[in-house]
């Protein structure tokens, strides 16, 4: 797997630098490339969390530096980082954040009765056996590039090309074959969802579809932003249920 994403990403890489040339990227974070745990490919749930940017994600002026340099090599600029798992500091106190999220639905799909444990670093080996990725590989302009005054002309060049080389669902399912997608982003491009799929709905701000050719069931939620009082445990309960009914049926 690991050989399968290096090779698909590093010519995508390679264009996507050849592309944009020599832009103008201050104050714009990197591309944001799929990470995963040192379990995934042997734990028994495997599971992908898809969100939609990522603020502050690196310095997209270094990341076009080493893309030209060793394409092969930037594939795996993060995943040092990401295998510390300092996600599970990136949270808050009202555990509302979209690692908050991950974290509780990680938990009700292992039976963990209270999610916090893996907060407090007390599981681990369930944090090392999902995929995170992101819909936007590049952060929308209201983002962090807004924030930091990035040239927006420049983040249009580079927000267009990792549209054309990186945001793809079907690199999701054929690279790292899930058996569960949560993707929290309401307003997804239909540009993303490029493979065969028929989303039902299943709550409110809840959607559901199967992936017939890897057998993935892939939830579609609302943002954790939205997520709020009510509303997070009926989304949470939503997808749990869901998945307990077509897990029994398959």
């Amino acid at each position: 797997m690991r050989r399968y994403f290096q090779d698909h990403y590093a010519k995508r890489i390679r264009a996507f630098a050849t592309e944009v040339g020599n832009v103008n990227a201050k104050g714009i974070p990197e591309v944001h490339l799929p990470l995963w745990g040192q379990h995934y490919e042997t734990t028994p749930l495997k599971t992908a969390f898809v969100g939609r940017d990522t603020r502050y994600w690196g310095c997209m002026t270094d990341f076009l530096i080493a893309a030209r340099a060793n394409p092969e090599a930037a594939v795996f600029r993060n995943e040092a980082e990401f295998l510390e798992l300092p996600f599970t500091g990136w949270t808050n106190n009202f555990g509302t954040s979209f690692w908050d999220t991950v974290m509780q639905f990680l938990a009700l799909f292992h039976g963990i009765p209270d999610w916090r444990q893996l907060k407090r670093r007390q599981r681990d080996d369930l944090l090392h056996t999902f995929v995170w990725a992101e819909t936007n590989a590049v952060e929308l302009w209201e983002a962090t590039p807004s924030i930091e005054g990035a040239d927006i002309e420049a983040w249009k060049t580079l927000k267009s090309a990792s549209e054309r080389h990186f945001d793809s669902f079907s690199a999701i399912l054929n690279i790292f074959k899930p058996h569960l997608v949560v993707v929290m982003n309401w307003t997804v491009p239909d540009s993303y969802w490029d493979c065969p799929l028929n989303f039902q709905s299943i709550g409110d701000h809840v959607d559901y579809a199967l992936s017939e050719s890897r057998n993935t069931h892939i939830f579609k939620i609302a943002h954790p932003n939205w997520l709020r009082g009510d509303r997070r445990e009926a989304t949470l309960q939503s997808v749990l249920k869901h998945w307990h009914a077509v897990r029994s049926a398959s």
